[in-house]
């Protein structure tokens, strides 16, 4: 058996992301494996040669980071002797949001506050570790991501294409 996963947009608008993850593991479980990419989120901006925002341009490229929060996580995690966690990618590190086991629905926005991208280096990506998985075992988590305005088109930036050359300072 191999390592299955899906990666599905539940909802999006231009403040919030709701993500829905799951998978279906083997022996080797996952480890660095990057399952939400900061440039591939609905509205991501890009940027040109000056590291200035473009909404949509040819040549343009993503930026260095990408940042949102994590406000809310909804899971169920199918590993008896072990755990998914979820961790902010970086240069060269990696820096733990959460770890899973069993269910659960933690809303960070009820009283914890949301939780910023903490990572060295920090590029905007979240990976998943496995620790102890074995053949079948598996999981299905919903994160709720909050879009940072200096990152993701909020209305700020034109979108429509004779509006492509319009830039903001990020």
């Amino acid at each position: 058996m191999a390592n299955s996963y899906s990666y599905q947009v539940i909802s999006d608008s231009n403040k919030r992301t709701v993500i829905k993850l799951t998978g279906k593991l083997d022996a080797n479980g996952e480890t660095s494996n990057t399952k939400i990419l900061g440039r591939s989120l609905p509205g991501a901006l890009a940027v040109d040669a000056n590291n200035l925002v473009l909404a949509t341009a040819p040549g343009a490229v993503a930026r260095s980071n990408y940042r949102y929060s994590v406000a809310r996580i909804v899971g169920d995690v199918f590993i008896p002797n072990g755990y998914i966690e979820l961790l902010w990618d970086g240069a060269g590190s990696q820096t733990s949001i959460w770890i899973l086991s069993g269910s659960g629905d933690y809303n960070m926005m009820n009283s914890l506050g949301v939780i910023q991208n903490s990572a060295n280096g920090a590029n905007g990506n979240i990976i998943v570790n496995t620790a102890n998985a074995s053949n079948f075992n598996s999981y299905s988590i919903f994160l709720e991501l909050h879009k940072d305005a200096r990152d993701f088109n909020q209305g700020q930036v034109g979108s429509t294409s004779n509006e492509f050359n319009q830039r903001v300072t990020p």
